[in-house]
């Protein structure tokens, strides 16, 4: 039988290099698994779906919009005002009762006000697809910063070894 020794530390205990090191090697520590899971609900409670994305190369969202009057009231609701996607459906739904009303009253081509109404919703949805995607983009930003590494490493209190490697019981 053999005894091995292993001097443990906790990351505020290491050198200013082997917590450098513990960073850089946990740099995915908050993104390896399905990190924008929060952004993904916080869509569908407002009647959206985004199926996919991507925000590295080649920025792009897949998101569904069935109905955008009703999505942009429930963001009026369940968004707060200082929220990029409360002023985006505020915009919105301003208009679009602007056009409604110009619709009832018959002040101009009701063909042409359904044109108008049909090009809000599209561009809605566009304003709406990119306010996800910078949600996704900071989201992402936060998990991968040294504040939210280093945060993670002192919640679940790993234990390293004196370079900065997480020990891991065999």
């Amino acid at each position: 039988m053999k005894t091995i020794e292993i001097n443990l530390y906790e990351f505020g205990e290491l050198s200013e290099k082997a917590q450098r090191h513990a960073l850089e090697e946990h740099c995915d520590i908050n993104t390896d698994y399905d990190w924008w899971d929060s952004v993904y609900m916080d869509a569908e409670t407002i009647g959206a779906c985004i199926t996919s994305f991507r925000i590295d190369r080649g920025n792009y969202i897949d998101m569904e919009i069935k109905d955008s009057t009703d999505t942009a009231e429930r963001i009026l609701k369940e968004h707060g005002e200082v929220c990029g996607t409360y002023k985006i459906a505020k915009l919105f739904l301003d208009e679009l009762h602007v056009l409604e009303k110009e619709l009832e009253t018959g002040t101009r081509d009701e063909d042409c006000i359904e044109e108008d109404i049909e090009e809000l919703e599209d561009d809605f949805c566009i304003e709406l697809e990119t306010e996800y995607l910078s949600m996704l983009g900071k989201e992402y930003d936060w998990r991968t910063s040294e504040e939210a590494i280093k945060e993670t490493i002192l919640c679940n209190e790993y234990d390293f070894t004196e370079d900065g490697e997480i020990y891991q019981r065999s």
